[in-house]
């Protein structure tokens, strides 16, 4: 018997398969998962806060009414300098918004280094522009100071509707109506 020396070595010696090389999610997936998760946290978060803090706080209301609120001599005395908003509010702290078509309500916190306050804008659509009706900052100790007409002075009362009297549909002239005459049915041809 005539062995095939191609066969025989083929039975004693194992041919080995290169090992497939992993792919770099198979090599880096135990750091990779984690870190993903942690940043999709992040993100959320971040959008939470901008969508109820950082939104109030870029109103135009909001913009103006710190304007004000930062040259005010009573204010920077009963609070100190600098006055800014409070961007990591509490839970007592929250802005807060309604913003409607032609109205716009916020109330918000300031600090500055001698304490707290907080602020109530009310503004409405008038005459196609916006003015405020309430600018009110309330200190720390229960005192209100409003801030309605900072800029001018003194303070103005909140507008008030006041009707006028609708027009005489009375006519002007003197003479008497016309007379009309319609022909009536007889009662005779009613049969």
């Amino acid at each position: 018997m005539s062995v095939n020396p191609i066969a025989a070595a083929g039975k004693d010696t194992e041919v080995k398969q290169p090992k497939r090389q992993r792919g770099w999610f198979g090599r880096n997936w135990l750091w990779f998962v984690p870190a993903l998760i942690l940043f999709l946290v992040v993100v959320g978060a971040g959008a939470l806060y901008w969508s109820f803090y950082v939104r109030i706080y870029r109103l135009d209301v909001v913009q103006d009414a710190t304007t004000v609120i930062k040259a005010d001599k009573s204010l920077r005395e009963k609070l100190g300098e600098p006055i800014h908003k409070l961007w990591l509010p509490s839970r007592e702290a929250m802005p807060a918004a309604r913003i409607e078509d032609r109205e716009k309500d916020v109330r918000w916190k300031i600090r500055g280094p001698k304490g707290t306050a907080e602020v109530h804008v009310l503004s409405q659509m008038r005459l196609g522009e916006w003015q405020r009706v309430v600018f009110d900052v309330t200190l720390p100790d229960g005192k209100k100071i409003s801030l309605q007409q900072a800029d001018e002075g003194g303070e103005a009362p909140p507008a008030q509707f006041k009707p006028t009297k609708p027009a005489d549909k009375t006519p002007s002239t003197k003479t008497p109506p016309p007379d009309i005459n319609l022909p009536l049915p007889s009662a005779d041809s009613a049969g």
